[in-house]
């Protein structure tokens, strides 16, 4: 047998580690435990006499009552200035109606006279006839002029409620101008029914 190297030999009490860094890095107990925190207390605060919490409250009304103020002019002055625009885009409408119904009052004037002369000639004996003057007068009497009206700014402000914008007087000479229009249009379609009764 060879003969055995001089290997130093450890007692066997001691324990060893096979990992030399384990032995570098241990830690103690005490070290693995949290820091001690800090408890911190909430300062004592002074307790508030009637008066403070009533002026609080106070000023808490008068703020809560400013910003309804201030929300009610910001809505007046949103409501008079839509009001105002509202009126501008009727009164166009009107305008634009204003002709055809003076076009409209002025056929129906010749139409009248036509229909006196043709009932005063029909009233003679038929051989003092004007054919001539009769037909001349029956082309107004079978002819009609419709009337569309402008009414889309009244019926914008009706289904939206915008009507509250204005006073009562405003309101019901509005409401008049669109009966007006309503009888218009009835007569309108009365009489194209009439005209296409005597085409027949």
């Amino acid at each position: 047998m060879p003969e055995e190297q001089d290997i130093p030999k450890q007692p066997l009490n001691e324990e060893v580690s096979a990992d030399p860094i384990m032995q570098a890095s241990s830690i103690s107990p005490s070290e693995t435990q949290p820091p001690n925190m800090e408890v911190h207390h909430h300062p004592n605060v002074e307790k508030k006499g009637l008066k403070e919490y009533i002026l609080e409250g106070l000023m808490i009304f008068l703020a809560v009552s400013m910003g309804f103020i201030a929300e009610n002019i910001r809505e007046h002055i949103t409501e008079h200035k839509n009001a105002k625009i509202l009126a501008e885009s009727m009164l166009e409408d009107i305008k634009k109606d204003t002709a055809p119904l003076n076009n409209i009052i002025e056929f129906s004037s010749k139409k009248m006279d036509a229909a006196d002369s043709i009932l005063a000639m029909v009233h003679r004996p038929r051989n003092k006839w004007n054919n001539v003057d009769f037909y001349k007068n029956m082309v107004p009497i079978l002819t009609s002029v419709p009337f569309a009206p402008t009414d889309g700014t009244y019926a914008q402000m009706k289904t939206s409620g915008s009507l509250r914008y204005f006073n009562q007087s405003l309101v019901n000479l509005m409401n008049a101008y669109d009966v007006q229009l309503k009888k218009t249009e009835y007569r309108d379609n009365v009489e194209d029914k009439g005209i296409g009764f005597l085409r027949i």
